[in-house]
């Protein structure tokens, strides 16, 4: 597999999640941390909706490649209707 080559998970019917990095997949997880309890969760997931409700949220993967290198990919509007 070349080391360009990234892999996110497609939304699955049988669980119910949404596509990995898409919009609603964002938004299940930041109601899911919201309802955990814990406060520096709530505290995350509470600046992950304020960024997105504003436009200021930047979806990014981070990985290490074959070489061992770290490789940094801003998917920007990849998403978009997904």
């Amino acid at each position: 597999m070349p080391d360009n080559v990234l892999r996110l998970n497609k939304a699955n019917p049988v669980t119910g999640l949404p596509s990995q990095m898409s919009t609603n997949w964002i938004d299940d997880t930041y109601a899911k941390m919201k309802i955990t309890g814990d406060p520096n969760k709530v505290i995350l997931a509470t600046k992950i909706e304020a960024a997105q409700s504003n436009g200021k949220l930047e979806k990014m993967v981070i990985g290490v490649n074959t070489q061992g290198q770290i490789v940094l990919i801003r998917l920007d509007d990849f998403f978009t209707g997904i």
